[in-house]
């Protein structure tokens, strides 16, 4: 006596439905290439200016002096 009877069909109805679905997802990002990597740089340039107001107000509220200096010891801020 069998107590699992396998449903071939319906497996492959699912796989094949997720087949597609990653088809149609690439389809969408290769389409969508330009709009994704410009707003990936404007977040990144959005997250680098709020970095680069932190940092000045830190250097600004300090109550000592802060030296930013390069790899050839010149000082930079």
């Amino acid at each position: 006596m069998t107590i699992w009877k396998p449903v071939y069909w319906l497996s492959a109805f699912v796989k094949g439905v997720i087949a597609a679905s990653l088809v149609c997802t690439a389809v969408v990002l290769l389409i969508a290439d330009d709009e994704i990597t410009l707003f990936v740089r404007t977040a990144r340039e959005a997250a680098s200016r709020r970095g680069n107001e932190r940092f000045r107000a830190l250097i600004q509220a300090s109550p000592l002096a802060v030296l930013a200096f390069d790899r050839d010891t010149r000082i930079l801020t």
